[in-house]
């Protein structure tokens, strides 16, 4: 498999997002820190879609169209309901200047823990895939 579609690859890229959150977090850099859970959210949906297709996955940022994306695999309602929750914050962090929007540290560590549940079940769903795939 080509690093291209291999899911570990972008589960890879997921966790340094994770992990550059709390750095950011520590910072007092929330709204950056808010910007890559979100992407981590993404890039882990993105893994386990990989997985799942063996194809490239959606050019979409939105995590609710990319649960769409998901067949097969019936995410808990908790998962689905903090995976779209962070959808707005992709343009709120990443276009700053359109929005006046303080972001606190609390939101900010919600939101990072909130990532690191959903990548830790999509990386759960990955690791059943890739598992029965080589059985």
């Amino acid at each position: 498999m080509s690093a291209i579609i291999d899911p570990y690859n972008g589960l890879s890229y997921a966790k340094a997002d994770l992990r550059a959150a709390g750095n950011l977090l520590n910072s007092e850099d929330y709204s950056t820190s808010i910007l890559h859970s979100q992407q981590a959210i993404e890039k882990s949906l993105k893994a386990l879609i990989v997985a799942i297709t063996g194809k490239r996955p959606p050019f979409v940022h939105e995590a609710r169209l990319l649960l769409g994306h998901i067949q097969g695999i019936e995410a808990p309602k908790s998962i689905i309901a903090k995976a779209i929750d962070i959808d707005p914050y992709y343009i709120l962090t990443r276009y700053p200047e359109e929005s006046s929007i303080v972001f606190t540290e609390d939101r900010a560590r919600t939101i990072l823990d909130d990532a690191r549940e959903v990548s830790q079940w999509c990386t759960a769903q990955l690791n059943v895939i890739t598992s029965s795939k080589s059985s």
